[in-house]
């Protein structure tokens, strides 16, 4: 897309328009490119009627809509392969698109337009339609041809042009009422809240939500939330099972009261600045983990909600890569060399002659032919192969999307499909319903435990016996730790709480694995805990003293400094992309701290290891839902083994009915669950991750995995 904006520049042009049969795929990538260099973009799009090409054209908000609504009314009814009528044409009456009329191909001859014909396009686009030359009979034509090439665009010069550059380009957005949406999410997060608290709400919760509902009605981003809570909701009545939470939204309280996701943020110090900082533009991320089998029943179910219009899937390119490429070129070629030879190079992209050298040899007569595979193969790397739909993201929408964005395939079952991977392009907001097979082999293994014990099954607590388990190394389908090296960290570790084991996820990083062992040694006490200040230690502590979270980052330079949240994120940020702000920011910290007192030599230091842990440190907001999903698992590993195994084996098999029994896995050890007694102070157990008897939350799933809260004692 660049290639051709740039052209167009070179060539002088003002404005660049691509044109595609019954394709929209390019709207978002030439919008980008032709801003990126300088040019107007013009939405174009082609249509056949008979033996005639027609060519339509859209600047304005209005125009492309009715664009989108053509092409979406043409996909519907597979006007791809049987070409449009006129009655499809008029669909764009009185609307502010333009036509260009032209042959189908160069090949044919010149055309005459019939009375019929020419009345119709009058009629549709009144003054606003022109013909090639290749046409007889036009009142409008234009001379360049519209057949061309990326190197050599055509040039057009006419009125056309100095109409289309009037018209001030704009996408379409979603007709979206931002006060109503956030009105409707401040009713839902009380409505939730007095439930949960029974109308004592405690004020470090209430301050938190204002804070959050504060920000989200200043990002405009209320509309989000609501969809993410029907999400939830839906999945509820359906009875289809979610993850503990995904991402950074488990940051935010809001998401919390609504059952978006499964942990508290103020019990684990997460921090909703985190998750939506002050000044972000771009819509934030909330994602689910679905229980596999059901990813697709959860959409058709979203679609047949009153509240929702639409819900659509989103595409994604598939590119070729210097391996996809060179197996391609060479597939029915002789090629001189084992591929076990090539590979290693084609994954590291080493370049065709070096890699064609160390394969053959210089001097090897098979070394040219070589060259000319790896070389074509080295050309088409990063091209487009295809598009295909996203294995999770979909659209969700309170407003029709018909007219706002381009399908690439008409709704199947309430779901349609984008034709584009950038849906913010077009105002639209993504969510990610993941596809998850440990949700649904904890389900399945919930479900059979429950059968054993009459219906109900026991409730799942935090156990010593689990975390011995996890620390001697024996168990190995654990969520997050089946590698050795992961197995490795929990043996060093040795996790003997469920702080220790969101530690031991956020440590199983490539980029934290250096802190391994000064947190394994502090921990098991073989090393001595210090602390940069005395009033940095409630933010270190449970990590030791060291920094391992991006939380921690952003509250050190809160306490340290006195920085804002949003200003110590943008910090973290900068610092961890090593961006040319990184200067302002650490002046700004530097002067900040020493304007608390804080000594020169001191502040350096603080700065350096801030900007040092920027480089490595993981969100906790990540690593606490992790880790329950972690625990889940662990639990039903080490004290009902034949349910988890038989749970994994089901999942493996697709659903389908066993050749054996349960009986026959008597042969794994039962490890009956240990209930340690509890003392007042002490955490509270795991709550079951399903349905229990307690009264539901409106509008939320049932908790999934978490800890009971301090404030719960009171209800």
């Amino acid at each position: 897309m660049a290639e051709i904006t740039e052209a167009a520049k070179a060539a002088g042009a003002d404005l660049v328009a691509i044109t595609d049969a019954y394709d929209l795929h390019h709207v978002a990538d030439l919008t980008s490119a032709a801003e990126r260099c300088g040019v107007e973009p013009v939405i174009g799009y082609e249509a056949h009627m008979g033996a005639l090409s027609i060519c339509l054209y859209a600047r304005t908000s209005d125009a492309v809509s009715a664009l989108f609504g053509f092409h979406n009314h043409c996909l519907a009814h597979g006007r791809a392969a049987t070409g449009i009528q006129e009655r499809d044409l008029e669909r764009l009456g009185g609307t502010p698109v333009y036509c260009i009329v032209d042959a189908v191909s160069s090949e044919v001859p010149p055309a005459e337009l019939g009375p019929e014909v020419t009345e119709m396009l009058d009629r549709t686009f009144s003054d606003r339609w022109y013909a090639t030359r290749s046409i007889q009979g036009a009142p409008r034509t234009i001379d360049a041809p519209l057949w061309s090439t990326p190197a050599n665009p055509p040039v057009v010069s006419s009125d056309l042009a100095d109409r289309l550059a009037g018209d001030a380009f704009e996408l379409p957005s979603p007709a979206l009422d931002h006060e109503a949406a956030q009105a409707t999410l401040a009713s839902k997060v009380a409505a939730a809240l007095d439930h949960r608290f029974e109308h004592q709400v405690p004020a470090p919760v209430q301050a938190r939500v204002d804070a959050e509902l504060a920000r989200i009605d200043e990002t405009k981003t209320a509309s989000m939330f609501v969809i993410a809570a029907l999400v939830a909701e839906t999945a509820r009545d359906c009875g289809i099972e979610l993850g503990p939470g995904r991402g950074s939204a488990c940051a935010s309280y809001v998401c919390y009261a609504l059952g978006v996701t499964k942990v508290d943020p103020l019990r684990y110090g997460l921090l909703f600045d985190r998750f939506l900082p002050l000044g972000r533009h771009e819509p934030p991320d909330i994602d689910f983990d679905v229980a596999a089998s059901r990813r697709e029943d959860l959409a058709s179910a979203l679609s047949q909600r009153r509240e929702i219009k639409a819900v659509a899937r989103i595409q994604t390119r598939e590119r070729f890569s210097y391996l996809s490429a060179f197996n391609a070129s060479a597939s029915k070629a002789h090629i001189p060399v084992e591929m076990s030879r090539l590979r290693p190079g084609l994954e590291a992209e080493v370049p065709p002659e070096r890699l064609a050298t160390r394969a053959l040899g210089q001097d090897s007569p098979m070394r040219d032919e070589l060259c000319y595979h790896l070389r074509a193969a080295w050309e088409q790397k990063g091209r487009l192969v295809r598009w295909k739909t996203h294995a999770a993201s979909v659209v969700i929408s309170g407003a029709d999307l018909s007219g706002v964005v381009p399908y690439a395939a008409h709704p199947r079952d309430g779901v349609a499909e984008l034709a584009t991977d950038h849906p913010e392009a077009f105002g639209l907001a993504k969510i990610d319903l993941c596809s998850s097979h440990v949700i649904e082999q904890l389900y399945e293994a919930r479900r059979v435990l429950a059968a054993d014990h009459g219906g109900t099954a026991p409730r799942i607590v935090e156990d010593p016996a689990v975390y011995q388990a996890l620390g001697e190394g024996t168990l190995g389908g654990v969520f997050q730790f089946r590698s050795a090296p992961a197995i490795e960290i929990l043996s060093t570790v040795r996790p003997s709480s469920f702080r220790d084991l969101v530690a031991c996820v956020a440590l199983n990083r490539p980029a934290t694995r250096d802190l391994l062992p000064e947190y394994a040694a502090r921990k098991n006490g073989h090393q001595h805990i210090t602390y940069p200040t005395p009033d940095l230690e409630p933010v270190l502590a449970e990590t030791y003293g060291l920094l391992l979270y991006q939380e921690q980052f952003i509250s050190v330079a809160q306490v340290f400094a006195g920085m804002s949240a949003a200003d110590a994120d943008a910090y973290r940020r900068a610092a961890a992309k090593a961006s040319p702000e990184v200067g302002e920011w650490r002046k700004r910290f530097h002067d900040q701290a020493t304007a608390r007192g804080r000594r020169e030599a001191l502040a350096k230091t603080v700065e350096t290891q801030l900007e040092s842990a920027a480089g490595y440190s993981f969100a906790k907001a990540h690593a606490v839902p992790y880790a329950r999903i972690a625990y889940l698992t662990a639990y039903f590993e080490h004290h009902h083994p034949e349910l988890w195994h038989l749970a994994t084996v089901r999942k493996a098999q697709d659903h389908q009915e066993m050749a054996f029994s349960r009986g026959k896995l008597d042969f794994l050890k039962k490890v009956p669950p240990s209930q340690p007694a509890r003392t007042p102070g002490q955490d509270e157990p795991l709550a079951s991750p399903w349905r229990e008897a307690e009264p539901e939350l409106p509008l939320a799933p049932r908790p999934f995995a978490r800890f009971v809260e301090p404030s719960e004692a009171t209800r």
